[in-house]
């Protein structure tokens, strides 16, 4: 991939007093690459500059028998400036101009160039309506013959290549007579840029429909260089969380929430590439907290990291420190009561406070999933409760009687007469009003009361940062 090094912007070599307000190198490439189209130049160094209105995009090589510094223009494109369009002009100039050592026209598929709004006669009305106008202005995707976008129609894993490439203006390879499919560029594109790596799709071809998560994959990576590194082993779990937390996947409004499985459609794939295309302008976007909620669960068991912020401690977590009970603490969840889209609200309608038995309002939630399980016999009674509590900072919650099955969630009494083996919750409260205020000041922590730790107190989560 030709990666452009924004960090290294200056004045142009040749004119450094005039003509180009910025100018952003990237790394050279290795020599003999434009040996037909510069003479066997032995150093060089690829530019796009900003001058005015336009973006200029060429070479500028060293040419020994001349002992001097020679330009060479490829390309010169009219438009909106900021730095993804410098990449894309850069792109399409080192495609063209470097194997054919001409200038090329602007309808270059690897320039995002503004075209006029185009009618299509099924996107009126339709959520994506604005992402689909957007990226066929911006030239990345066409609508069909028939004037139709078909924004709800599945698309293969090489048309989002394709897509993402294009928009993104990496360096898409030529194609070669030899080769059998229109999209092999494009892969080749994606994988260089770091978006994909081959061992990503273990099943079916390029041209299977793309899950939502193999294009959350390629979105995540194509907006952090940090996943981007052949080395990285970042989950998948994560990764759609990283997905979700920067705005860019949101939930499905029926079903299975993050709908991970389910073939992602065109509408979804252009509008994941806006979102792209705006991380990447530096835009802040809303974040869906009910998709990240689940997708934070999903990877680590808890979404403290979503509603607070928090770092969690990792989980599952044993509590017990080898006593007789085993005590796996499972899952931690922080619940807006007064949400009613929160995660969860199907599992947890309602709770009610212990302490006023109030209908809990304007708090929060810490709903806590533990395994408890006892192999030895002996005698007496174990009573959870006793053992494990929250602390003072929370109070105790349960939920609600009015529930059907509210009784579910509690744990009970056991003899330790047989072997014992159970799955329940328990619930802290803490009024937003407080919670606010100790965030405020970087004191606040989900910790509970744990009767089996020699300091009586285990913490769930990291201290804030300061």
């Amino acid at each position: 991939m030709i990666k452009v090094k924004y960090a290294n912007e200056g004045k142009h070599p040749n004119r450094p007093y005039g003509l180009y307000s910025r100018c952003i190198f990237i790394e050279p490439l290795p020599c003999g690459y434009m040996d037909d189209a510069l003479n066997s130049p032995s150093h060089f160094m690829h530019y796009a500059c900003v001058q005015h209105d336009e973006i200029v995009a060429g070479i500028i090589y060293y040419r020994k028998n001349q002992g001097s510094l020679v330009e060479r223009k490829l390309r010169t494109v009219k438009g909106t400036i900021t730095r993804i369009g410098v990449a894309a002009v850069l792109s399409g100039a080192l495609l063209i101009g470097g194997y054919h050592g001409e200038l090329f026209s602007a309808a270059s598929s690897s320039v995002s160039t503004e075209k006029q709004s185009v009618y299509l006669s099924d996107i009126t009305g339709h959520w994506a309506e604005d992402s689909i106008q957007r990226a066929i202005q911006a030239g990345y995707v066409d609508g069909y013959e028939d004037r139709t976008f078909r924004p709800d129609q599945n698309i293969t894993r090489a048309e989002y290549a394709a897509m993402l490439a294009k928009a993104l203006g990496v360096w898409i390879p030529p194609s070669k007579p030899a080769d059998e499919h229109w999209y092999n560029g494009y892969v080749s594109a994606v994988v260089s840029a770091g978006f994909h790596r081959y061992s990503d799709f273990q099943t079916g071809t390029w041209d299977t429909p793309i899950t939502r998560m193999e294009m959350a994959r390629m979105a995540a990576r194509a907006v952090d260089e940090r996943l981007q590194s052949a080395d990285d082993d970042t989950s998948d779990e994560e990764i759609f969380y990283i997905a979700t937390q920067k705005g860019i996947i949101n939930g499905l409004s029926s079903g299975d929430i993050l709908g991970k499985k389910e073939p992602a459609t065109r509408a979804q794939t252009v509008t994941v590439i806006q979102r792209i295309l705006d991380v990447l302008e530096g835009k802040e976007l809303e974040v869906d907290m009910r998709a990240s909620s689940y997708a934070e669960v999903e990877w680590r068991g808890t979404n403290m990291g979503t509603m607070w912020g928090m770092t969690p401690v990792e989980l599952p977590k044993r509590l017990d420190n080898g006593k007789t009970v085993k005590v796996v603490l499972n899952e931690v969840l922080v619940l807006d009561v007064d949400d009613p889209n929160r995660p969860y609200a199907d599992m947890f309608p309602k709770f009610r406070r212990t302490f006023d038995r109030e209908t809990a309002k304007d708090d929060y939630i810490i709903a806590m999933n533990f395994d408890v399980e006892n192999q030895i016999q002996g005698e007496g009674y174990f009573v959870f409760e006793q053992w494990i509590t929250g602390s003072s900072v929370y109070g105790r919650s349960i939920v609600h009687p009015e529930i059907e099955n509210y009784m579910d969630f509690l744990f009970s009494g056991y003899r330790f007469d047989k072997p014992f083996k159970e799955n329940g919750w328990i619930f802290m409260n803490i009024s937003k009003e407080e919670a606010h205020y100790r965030m405020s000041i970087n004191r606040l922590l989900i910790n509970i009361t744990n009767k089996f730790d020699p300091n009586g107190v285990t913490n769930l989560s990291l201290p804030l940062e300061e």
